[in-house]
This record gives structure tokens, sequence and C-alpha cells, in this order.
């Protein structure tokens, strides 16, 4: 059995998809049958970096084809489809929301949530109309969907009265970087790097309404002002996303009094002692289908707090604080609850590390294998 695995999303920077592609495939490089999976791209310009694994375990290949011109082609007219621009495969894999066009061969494509369709205010015009108008379609020629949790599955069922026996809940991993102890050395080194203060609270995500950092910020603000923090700071990771002005404009109000920071973008190397040097770590987003960056901190050995939003509850049991995520003065008392309290923190940092081990990209690649067969209609591996 062969498989061909899209990996557009990686020839951009990285997003949510693009890590939990990404750590697929470096997993499934790493199971038996690696040489029978393909991922191909399709770029003039551009080059995709690849965990090395998959590089020896597999033959990504690079079309020279203009990405654009065939975006355009595929929306307009269905056309050219990709088992004639990669031939030879037995199942094609497209884990970004969307399957391109394919002639009579399994298609598997991966969802992760329906934000578009629940908050449609915060996403990207292009974007809301591009997957407005093309996951209806995708969903039906799909044989198979990935989802990467219950909840997802939900929603697609409810949304788009998806058939539950084609759903298959596939949750990303934690990589193993941030289980890995840090030395003292490497957490002072990323403290001077990145200019920490000693006592932070993290929170990881891009700049956008869904992350819901105005609120977060106006928590903080409450908080300081109330002298219930001391020294304590409020950091930032992420890069700048689609309508940002609104947690700029807060963000700088506060930043002029030294009480946040942002770091912006961090490189992926550096986040493991980004997260380990934070006293807690909250999430307030208003909906995630998995949500990656509590489990990472986590595994990280941080306290978490996060909104009882999305998938969130389902992938943090109770190994979290959490909060309405409209409600600044709940969160406020939920941050204070997290920093001042060293029992509650070390309790949550044990149940955290519980839980957190149990999202691991060896169990997704196992379960994604299975799809694979599945759609092929085959107890064989990949090869």
């Amino acid at each position: 059995m062969k498989i061909g695995i899209d990996i557009q999303c990686l020839s951009r920077p990285l997003t949510g998809v693009g890590y939990y592609t990404r750590g697929l495939l470096d997993a499934l490089a790493g199971r038996a049958g690696a040489g029978g999976i393909t991922p191909f791209y399709f770029s003039f310009r551009d080059s995709v970096e690849l965990p090395a694994l998959v590089y020896r375990k597999m033959a990504p290949r690079d079309r020279r084809i203009p990405g654009r011109l065939l975006s355009l082609g595929w929306k307009r007219l269905g056309f050219p489809s990709v088992d004639w621009l990669i031939p030879g495969m037995d199942v094609y894999h497209f884990p970004d929301f969307v399957a391109r066009p394919v002639r009579r061969k399994p298609v598997i494509t991966t969802v992760y949530d329906l934000a578009f369709k629940r908050f449609p205010q915060f996403i990207e015009p292009k974007n809301l109309k591009y997957l407005e108008a093309s996951l209806p379609g995708s969903l039906d020629r799909s044989d198979r969907v990935i989802v990467i949790s219950e909840f997802t599955k939900n929603e697609l069922t409810t949304l788009y009265r998806v058939p539950p026996n084609k759903l298959t809940v596939v949750e990303g991993g934690v990589e193993d970087a941030f289980r890995r102890p840090q030395t003292e050395d490497e957490l002072l080194r990323t403290r001077y790097r990145f200019h920490l203060p000693e006592k932070y609270l993290l929170t990881v995500g891009t700049w956008e309404p869904r992350k819901n950092l105005v609120r977060l910020l106006e928590a903080w603000s409450g908080l300081q002002s109330a002298g219930k923090l001391g020294d304590y700071k409020l950091v930032l990771a992420g890069p700048k996303g689609w309508l940002r002005g609104e947690i700029e404009q807060k963000f700088r109000n506060q930043a002029g009094r030294r009480r946040v920071m942002d770091l912006g973008y961090v490189p992926r190397s550096a986040l493991p002692a980004v997260y380990r040097g934070a006293s807690g770590f909250i999430y307030p987003s208003l909906y995630e289908g998995q949500g990656l960056p509590p489990l990472e901190a986590m595994a990280s050995g941080v306290p978490v707090a996060a909104s009882r939003a999305g998938a969130l509850p389902e992938m943090l049991g109770e190994a979290a604080l959490y909060f309405d995520p409209g409600d600044p003065g709940r969160m406020a008392e939920t941050i204070e609850a997290l920093l001042t309290r060293p029992e509650l923190a070390a309790g949550l940092v044990e149940k955290g590390r519980r839980r957190s081990a149990r999202f691991t990209w060896e169990r997704a690649a196992d379960l994604t294998l299975e799809v694979y067969r599945s759609a092929a209609g085959s107890g064989s591996a990949p090869g």
C-alpha cells in the first residue's frame, strides 16, 4: 500500500495545522513501512524543512509548479487531479481541511475545528469564503475524515451531518522536547536571550480575536492594579495575526507600565525553556479543536489554567483550573489562585505531567496508519 500525504501547509510559516502535520510525519517515519509513504507539495520557489528521519525513510516529492496556479485550477475547474500529478498512490491524505481533486482513489482529510462556522467574524474574509465553499464538497469526497478531538467530531456530525463511522479521532501529540528536563544553563540562556523576568505567567498563541487576549489583558490589569501579583509579569509568545488592533492597543496601555511583555514568534527549539521558566500558563481561548500549548505546558511541569471552551476540558481533564472565557473577573481569580497557592500549583503540575503523557505522536501515527488501512480496504501496512 502506497500513501501520498499533501504537505503544502509546511511550505508557509507553521501554525497549528503545520505543527500537527510535521509531528505526524516525523512519527510515521519511525514506523514500519515508512518507505511506502510519500510526502508531496507543489511550489515553484519555496522549499519545505522536514525532520531528518523523514528524508531518510521517505522520498518527499517537490513538483515545481506554482502553488497559486494550481489552487486556481482546483477551485475553478477541479483540475488537475492530484493522482495525475503524483501518480502511483493507493490512498491520498490531505491534512489541511480540504481534499484536492483525486480520481478513483480513496481520500482522507484531516479537519481540526469549525471555528469559521462558530466565529465567522474572527476569520479572514478570503479564508472564510474558501472554507465555506470548499469544505462541504471535500467532506463528501473524502472516504475517511480524521479529527483531532471528540469535540470536533461532534461539530462535524452536528453542523455537516457527517456520519460518525466516517470520522476517526487522532489527537495531536506533545513533542519529547517538552518533557525533557532543562538544565540551569539552558534556562539562563533562554532568560537572557528573551529578557524574561524571574517570575512570569505565560500564554502562547497567535494574536487574533479567537485567542481572547483582550480579556486576558483586562484580567491582568485588574490584578496588577489591586497589587495582588507583586513582581509577576504576563508574557505573550506568538505571531501577530488577523484583527489584532484591539489586542495591540490593550497591550500598549500596559506595556508602558512594565506589566506585560511580548516575545513575538518564538522558535520551536526555544519554546521548551520558555515554558519551563514560567510560574504558570494560561490559555483563555474562545474555541479550540484540541489546544496543544496547554498540554505542552503540562509536559514542561508548569501549572495550567484554561478556558472552559471547545475541546479544552476534554484534553486537559482534571489537570487544569478552568474559567469562563467571557468573564475577565473570573479569569483574574483563577490567575491569582494559580500563582499564589503553591500547594494547588504543585498538585496541578503532577496531574499535568500524567495527563500530557497520553498525547504522543507515536500513538497518533499508529491510529493514522489504521485509517489508511481502512480507507484502502487492506490489512497491510504501507510498503
